[in-house]
């Protein structure tokens, strides 16, 4: 539903039709606020109420909100160019309008921001468009002010004639008033359960806190569009259904009011005593005796403290100055009322509710009787809801740890969320893993409504040396100290006084992280990255390279990376420098640090994919072949070690091309290997087989050792190792044999060779190759001491993938000897899958997450410690975690015996059909996973 300050308006409602966030320029948003500012006349007469997507309010889906306000509309105003005929939801909207117009529904006009050709061929083509002055037919640069009066003026032309004789007269000046005052009173934002969280938690917490004896107010303080005000929106029905219901302490119906910049305190005052029956107060007898602050603040004061209801004040920071949280001077009357409410106890029932974006000082900065409560955002579970309203494809296709790092990184901002959640409905072939990792979609956290309410706070609200601060925050993805702001050689940065962080904090810009740090709101930083972009995009750059050197002195110049917060240290200054357009120097950093072959044994390949895409993203800086075959060859280790084989092997070919122009044996046996391990997991065998020859004939060839050499013999054994697997599935015991025997060989070269050559780094894969060999032929003992060797030599390593696939494989031989009459093993098995699945998750390696899952899926309906529903509920949920996520048909796929042993069993109990029970677990299977870990 629009808001009811729009469907209740006694004037004409006029609906700004324009083009939605990522088309939008600044000027057209310029322009677009003067011509509002423009029609101020109109409203103060109550002429006119005028709305557009920049009032939207946080928390709601954003299309459902402008599409009510253009039913309610009587007259739209269509802000036309090039940009807003080339947009769907632009069309769509105005094709709603012209059917409205042609039903004599609406007046539509065509308003023209910018030349725009063609549109005379279209349904409004032969409509009138304003200003009606042909030399100004759309509005030109350094002529805003004249075009917008000019469409102020013809528009108010309309407006009246559609309204006469309605004009009001000098005798009718204090009716007009009255009526004014009255509209003061609203309603609160429309709740839907179909587009609102209800945060009934949060509801309780502000209702339970304003019934406590010694609170007169509560003053909801967060960033805009945190959805404060849909928040107390469901505190004022919360309130008003237990009003209905006699219950105390409420017992009289609350009031809305929503403070916008020709709003009063005076006009409030008289509002609020024409609702209770109370006399209004001696306005001329008070200015007479110079008391009119303090007594129409006392007179304020006795009303909330008198009549036993809540009353809100939504946008109350609209009366406030965010320099100082006070009054401006003209509303200074806030300051006593606020004065008065902080001294002297509530002995009444009533209760006030302050919607602001800052906490009101007045001339008491804290007290017990006005207290804060903070609106940080929606919960992670909100915001997952939020998210999953409307059944969008993308949304519903996503893992539970995607929509979780997608509400974490907007920090639970609701109207980001609920402008992403639109995003998706009106973009579906846009993933979450496109928003998450893509550096294209960097800038698409915020929205036009957040951008222009952040706009006018940045632009009117702050001083230069605010300003600034933000700027230099914006640039840190981590909370970081205020030294990290300081420019080089500009000592003023260092020395913030208290007062400029004040403001920054107060107006939750700016957060404080304990111990000394500091993060601004990644909205803001959103909003920040996109204004200096366009703005001034080398103070930007110079911004980035400021940040990175601040990492880089962090570690102090030591390149050997033996502490983590150093690793993470070099990873943020690799980022700064890739956002500063200094790839070139981003890239020998992670050379000369080492990055790459540290996170990559420790499994931060997220991490790597983060800045390997952001160097990607330009590649006029690698002027030389080696260089660009090198950064090929590293991404296709990054994807395979997150499990995405199909991009793997694109850099891997991309890789192997240039490694043979460039002549590089070593280079393209080892890219040989990795395509070949690629083809080997899509079960494309023959052009494995191939891949791992030509390493090997190479190997051979070569008048020098190549290192890769026992890489391929161990390459070699897997896949004979895999196709003795597939014989076995066939029931062929002589060519299962065969290829075991073969495989065994295979390793058993690859061992003599890394001895032989001194590489014991490279000795635990293949003794845990060995051991699943031995395995697979029977040998459990043999088997089972190759894998303690290999797991003890990852440790001593610290390859946290090597010992998580050393633990999957002593599982699987554990889980093997359990099964029969060792019943000793069903806790070793346990143990080992959960630890190696904690470790892969920990990493981020989906691949080996999927078989960890699986496997620990089998094991669960044999974990004999377990009750039977337990049992069933575990393993199914081990299941389905791993579809989620997986990454071929395959992986996806419930084995037939674990389904049918389920579907048997709970059929003879009768407790509930097997289809119930998977709808049960699949609601909670990510959880049920998390419990298992714990």
């Amino acid at each position: 539903m629009p808001d009811r300050a729009f469907t209740g308006a006694s004037g004409s409602r006029i609906f700004f039709s324009s083009i939605p966030d990522g088309i939008y320029s600044s000027r057209d948003r310029e322009m677009r606020d003067q011509l509002d500012k423009s029609l101020i006349a109109l409203r103060r007469q109550e002429l006119a109420t005028v709305w557009h997507d920049g009032k939207l309010s946080g928390g709601r889906i954003r299309e459902e909100e402008i599409t009510d306000h253009l039913e309610a509309a009587e007259i739209i105003l269509l802000l036309l160019s090039p940009d807003f005929l080339a947009s769907d939801f632009c069309y769509n909207q105005m094709l709603q309008a012209m059917k409205r117009h042609e039903n004599g529904e609406a007046v539509v006009i065509p308003v023209f921001l910018h030349p725009t050709d063609g549109w005379e061929e279209l349904s409004f083509g032969k409509l009138t468009s304003l200003p009606i002055d042909e030399q100004l037919h759309s509005c030109e640069p350094g002529k805003e002010a004249q075009w917008c009066y000019k469409v102020a003026r013809d528009l108010r032309s309309i407006v009246l004639d559609r309204h006469s004789p309605a004009l009001p007269s000098a005798a009718s000046a204090s009716n007009q008033q009255q009526t004014y005052e009255d509209t003061l009173i609203t309603s609160p934002p429309a709740l839907s359960s179909t587009s609102i969280v209800q945060r009934s938690i949060q509801v309780t917490e502000i209702y339970d806190s304003l019934r406590q004896n010694d609170i007169v107010a509560l003053v909801m303080t967060g960033l805009s569009g945190s959805g404060k005000s849909v928040l107390a929106a469901q505190v004022y029905s919360f309130v008003e259904q237990r009003e209905q219901a006699d219950q105390e302490p409420f017992s009289d119906q609350p009031l809305w009011f929503y403070i916008d910049e020709t709003t009063t305190p005076m006009a409030v005052i008289s509002s609020l005593c024409r609702k209770i029956g109370r006399p209004l107060p001696p306005f001329k007898a008070l200015t007479e005796s110079n008391l009119t602050v303090k007594g129409l603040a006392m007179e304020l004061f006795q009303i909330v403290r008198e009549t036993p209801r809540l009353i809100v004040f939504d946008q109350f920071d609209t009366w406030l100055d965010p320099q100082t949280a006070q009054a401006y001077p003209e509303h200074r009357l806030i300051d006593e009322w606020l004065d008065l409410l902080n001294t002297y106890p509530q002995t009444g029932a009533g209760r006030l509710l302050l919607v602001s974006r800052f906490y009101p000082h007045g001339a008491l900065r804290h007290s017990r009787h006005v207290q804060e409560y903070k609106v940080l955002g929606l919960e992670l579970s909100e915001g997952i809801q939020l998210l999953h309203m409307g059944s969008i494809a993308a949304i519903e296709q996503a893992t539970n740890k995607e929509l979780s790092a997608l509400v974490q990184r907007c920090q639970g901002h609701a109207q980001t969320l609920a402008w992403l959640h639109e995003l998706f409905k009106r973009n579906a072939s846009l993933t979450l893993s496109d928003l998450l990792h893509q550096p294209y979609y960097e800038n698409w956290w915020i929205d036009s409504t957040t951008f222009e309410m952040l706009n006018a706070i940045y632009t009117h609200y702050l001083n230069q040396e605010q300003r600034e601060l933000l700027l230099a925050f914006s640039v840190y993805r981590k909370a970081v100290p205020f030294e990290a702001i300081a420019g080089s050689g500009d000592d003023t940065t260092s020395h913030r006084s208290t007062d400029v962080q004040l403001v920054l904090l107060d107006l939750g810009l700016l957060q404080a992280h304990g111990n000394g740090l500091y993060r601004i709101h990644p909205t803001v930083a959103g909003f920040v990255r996109e204004y200096f972009e366009k703005n001034d995009r080398y103070r930007w750059i110079k911004a980035h390279s400021q940040a990175a050197r601040y990492y880089q002195n962090q570690f102090q110049g030591t390149f050997l990376l033996t502490e983590f917060a150093d690793l993470l240290n070099v990873v943020e200054a690799v980022w700064h420098l890739c956002q500063a357009q200094r790839y070139d120097e981003a890239y020998r950093l992670t050379q000369k640090t080492e990055l790459f072959a540290t996170l990559h044994r420790l499994g931060g390949s997220s991490l790597l994919l983060d800045l390997y895409l952001q160097l990607q993203t330009q590649k006029n800086w690698l002027h030389e072949l080696p260089l660009e075959a090198h950064l090929h060859h590293e991404m296709g280790e990054i994807y395979s070690a997150l499990g995405q084989v199909v991009e793997a092997l694109q850099e891997y070919r991309q890789a192997l091309h240039l490694f043979r122009q460039t002549r590089q044996l070593n280079r393209v046996v080892e890219a040989l290997n990795n395509m070949g391990a690629m083809q080997r997991w899509l079960e494309h065998y023959s052009e494995s087989h191939a891949c791992y020859q030509e390493a090997l004939r190479i190997c051979e060839e070569a008048s020098t050792s190549i290192a890769q050499k026992g890489t391929t013999f161990n390459n070699l054994g897997r896949l004979s190792l895999d196709q003795g697997k597939q014989a076995r599935q066939a029931h062929n015991v002589k060519q299962t044999d065969s290829y075991y025997h073969e495989a065994l060989g295979y390793y058993e070269q690859a061992l003599t060779w890394y001895q032989e050559n001194g590489l014991s780094k490279d000795e635990p894969l293949t003794l845990n190759n060995i051991g699943e060999t031995y395995q697979a032929l029977g040998e459990i003992e043999q088997a089972q001491k190759y894998y303690w060797r290999a797991l003890q030599q990852y440790q001593e390593q610290g390859d946290r993938r090597g010992e998580g696939r050393a633990l999957n494989d002593l599982g699987l031989l554990y889980h093997k000897l359990a099964r029969g009459t060792n019943r000793i093993y069903i806790k070793e098995a346990r143990t080992c899958y959960k630890e190696a699945l904690r470790i892969f998750r920990e990493i981020g390696d989906r691949r080996q997450e999927i078989t960890a899952l699986r496997n620990l899926g089998r094991f669960c309906l044999t974990d004999l410690e377990l009750a039977r529903q337990e049992q069933y509920r575990q393993s199914m949920a081990c299941f389905l975690v791993a579809k989620k996520i997986a990454v071929t048909g395959q992986d996806g796929h419930i084995p037939t015996w674990v389904e049918d042993t389920i579907r048997r069993d709970l059929a003879h109990l009768g407790t509930q059909s097997y289809e119930q029970f998977l709808q049960e677990v699949e609601a909670q299977a990510e959880q049920i996973v998390e419990e298992m870990l714990r």
